[in-house]
């Protein structure tokens, strides 16, 4: 059995399906980009898409290479700010993880309502036996949030298991990197002006400030001392750095403590919840 093709048609639903992807992942990776790139990236793959239908006769090998590496990876550099090798591959890798679930849910549909035998009629132009438009949009609707909630519960998780974050601190033209470890339980703040404090271990603070014009004293309570006071100082900045992202704190308020904070120095400096919500 052969089918006629529509070019059009064939375009403009890879142009949507492959928009609804890059949402996806604009979502769960927080790029928060304008719908025009996102759309610029979808026509390209939905361009690769079709020149695939005009011309079939490209090696499997290298049709597969060139959509999965080649395309995808162009798509995603369209569609998003990356700054580095490690960071493409991720998103590549997300943009899969999204297409394998969106496909799931795809294939659940094309069993329970035969779906596939209606995209077929469509793209052959034979609209009068293809869906109404408000099922198509209750179909798409639904694999899109149910993908799209499906994978930040994923990503939600993973953020979960690892709390640990690399900090870059600035002070005075110096620079030091440390581990940190996300405390949702430091919610220390320096009494008159509310700045959220962070602690960093004597050994770290050391490095990066030998000398301090100033310091200031912060109150605090904890299991064994309820009346304490910690020696803190003010920072130029910190960089905060997960998964890719950075963010920078202006004027960060360090509390300085003599102990480790881990037995096996897996980190050295605890930061506060504060900042798991900016």
């Amino acid at each position: 059995m052969e089918y006629e093709i529509y070019m059009d048609v064939l375009f403009f639903i890879n142009v949507l399906m492959d928009l609804l992807l890059l949402n996806i992942l604009n979502r769960i990776m927080d790029h928060k980009v304008h719908i025009g790139r996102l759309t610029a990236a979808a026509v390209v793959g939905s361009v690769w898409s079709c020149a695939l239908a005009i011309w079939p006769y490209i090696p499997w090998i290298l049709e597969r290479f060139v959509t999965w590496a080649v395309i995808g990876s162009l798509m995603v550099k369209i569609a998003f700010p990356i700054r580095n090798c490690r960071e493409l591959l991720k998103n590549v890798a997300a943009l899969y993880l999204a297409a394998a679930a969106l496909g799931g849910v795809m294939y659940a549909l094309d069993v329970h309502t035969n779906t596939g035998f209606y995209i077929r009629r469509l793209l052959a132009g034979e609209t009068t036996e293809a869906m109404p438009l408000f099922f198509w949009t209750f179909l798409l609707a639904g694999g899109y949030f149910g993908v799209r909630y499906l994978l930040a519960a994923v990503w939600s998780a993973k953020k979960e298991r690892d709390p640990f974050y690399r900090v870059t601190l600035c002070y005075q033209g110096k620079e030091g990197t440390v581990t940190a470890f996300l405390d949702t339980g430091n919610r220390l703040k320096e009494p008159v002006t509310k700045r959220p404090v962070h602690i960093l271990t004597y050994e770290e603070g050391i490095k990066l400030c030998e000398t301090v014009p100033s310091f200031i004293y912060i109150p605090f309570s904890s299991i064994g001392m309820k009346n304490g006071m910690l020696p803190g100082i003010f920072l130029d900045s910190m960089t905060v750095e997960k998964d890719g992202k950075a963010m920078v704190v202006e004027k960060p308020l360090i509390a300085i403590v003599r102990e480790p904070l881990s037995p096996d120095n897996a980190y050295q400096m605890l930061l506060n919840e504060t900042i798991d919500h900016k």
